[in-house]
């Protein structure tokens, strides 16, 4: 839950209404929303998109309080969307999503999707295989920044490397290639990371542009507040589901 709160803290939003499709984590979410000093006005656990209707009407009638953090499925997101577009002309409401957020599921509703912040969704489709690819051209001796890495390698393999002290299996280590890595890939996990990068990536990329004559960076970049790049650059990438 942390991103979602640290999104929260950087746009300044104190108050939320929490859509979740059960209380599981309820309290575990409340305790986290009061360590971070965000207050949760009402909480709303519909079962399916049957209740859409009502759950939309709830949240108008507490127009007040905004922003709306939706743990749901992307059908509920699509009805609530849908509902709003037709019947809050003038109210503007700040969606934060927990889970995938397909933008093109909302043709037709745009304006009213305009501006949902999603901390998790499908930009590359093939990242099991970008995964897969890298994990298998990796080699024993050229993989030193992880420590556990040389461990696996002696254990799957039976091997041992030059460097060891004590040697415990008799083969060398040496040039071993990973053959058969029993790769777990969590695409959201992946997808997650990916699209950081990329944001971090399109927002550097739009900083520079926009404030070094040259084509490098420049002093007026590398002395950017934090502050300032997440709220002028990094929070204005957006990659309309390509």
């Amino acid at each position: 839950m942390k991103p979602v709160f640290e999104v929260l803290k950087r746009l300044n939003w104190s108050e939320i209404q929490f859509v979740s499709y059960d209380d599981i984590n309820e309290e575990v979410f409340d305790t986290e929303a009061n360590k971070n000093g965000i207050r949760v006005d009402k909480k709303y656990f519909p079962f399916g998109t049957d209740n859409c209707e009502n759950l939309a009407e709830a949240l108008i009638n507490n127009s007040t309080v905004r922003v709306v953090v939706l743990q749901h499925s992307i059908e509920l997101e699509y009805c609530l969307i849908k509902y709003m577009h037709t019947n809050t002309e003038n109210i503007k409401f700040y969606w934060i999503n927990i889970y995938i957020n397909y933008t093109n599921y909302f043709k037709g509703f745009e304006s009213t999707a305009d501006g949902i912040i999603s901390l998790n969704y499908d930009s590359v489709p093939n990242i099991d295989e970008i995964t897969s690819k890298h994990a298998i051209s990796l080699k024993a001796e050229k993989n030193d920044r992880n420590p556990l890495f040389r461990k696996y390698i002696q254990r799957r393999y039976l091997c041992d490397f030059t460097d060891d002290v004590i040697k415990k299996f008799g083969t060398t280590c040496s040039n071993v290639e990973i053959l058969a890595f029993p790769i777990f890939v969590q695409p959201l996990v992946m997808y997650a990371i990916t699209n950081a990068v990329f944001a971090y990536a399109h927002a550097i990329r739009d900083a520079i542009s926009k404030r070094c004559n040259s084509t490098g960076i420049c002093e007026d970049v590398k002395i950017m507040s934090g502050r300032e790049f997440f709220n002028d650059y990094l929070m204005k990438v957006n990659f309309l589901g390509e």
